[in-house]
Parts: C-alpha cells; structure tokens; sequence
C-alpha cells in the first residue's frame, strides 16, 4: 500500500524528513500503535452488559483508532473522497455551519486527500518535464 503524502515526504537526498517521521510515529503509519487515538469509532460489541467486557473498547462503545487511517481507506471510497474534497473546494461542507463545526476526522481527510493530490500532481509535473527534456 502507498502511504499518504503527509507522510512520505522525502528530502532531497530520498530519505524521510524529520517531520515526516515525526509524523508517521504520531499517526501509527509504521504499524506500531500510536499512543493517543486520531479518532473512533463505534465499537462492534453488543450494547448492553456485556459490552463492559469488551476489550476493544472498555465498555465505552467507541474503539480507538491508533493506526494511520489509510491502512482503513477501502479503493472504493477514492471517488467518494474526490467528491467531498471537490465540494469543500467550492465551500459546501457535509455538515452545517463552519470548518471548525466538522469533525476532525473529516478535517484530517482533507488535509490528507489535499496534500496527496498534490503530490501527485507534482509527479505528473515532473514526469511531464523529464519527458519533454528527451
């Protein structure tokens, strides 16, 4: 799987930046947990008193989500994904009111989906000169 843009910034030398690194510990892109959850997300458990005996979510209902959310992003949802960040682009939000009244899962998908888009953008660029140099 490629990993998202906001974590595969490389420097000039092809290694990962401090802050990609920094980065990539913070969200759990390497696999390892990361130690505060990005988000959650309903748990699967059964409501009721069982659900105290869960060990995903401790009896909360929520699961925390301590790996990089790409790891979760499913091919189908890319133009579901284009569509939203086309809409936001225009200012039409999923949810009414301003930036701040979305959630930050939301928020952190387009920031991931803008910075990834652009990436490759700037592949195609690059590919594009390369070509036309030859």
């Amino acid at each position: 799987m490629t990993p998202c843009g906001a974590c595969s910034v490389v420097d000039e030398d092809g290694e990962l930046t401090e802050a990609a690194k920094t980065f990539r510990r913070r969200r759990g892109c390497d696999g390892e947990p990361a130690i505060q959850p990005m988000t959650n997300v309903p748990c699967s458990c059964s409501p009721g008193p069982e659900r105290s005996n869960c060990s995903r979510c401790n009896g909360s209902g929520w699961d925390p989500v301590r790996l990089c959310p790409y790891r979760y992003a499913l091919p189908e949802w890319s133009p579901v994904l284009g569509d939203l960040f086309l809409a936001w682009e225009k200012g039409i939000l999923p949810v009414a009111g301003g930036l701040q009244a979305q959630s930050a899962t939301f928020r952190d998908s387009l920031l991931i989906y803008g910075q990834e888009t652009s990436r490759l953008i700037r592949q195609s660029e690059k590919a594009q000169a390369e070509k036309m140099r030859h």
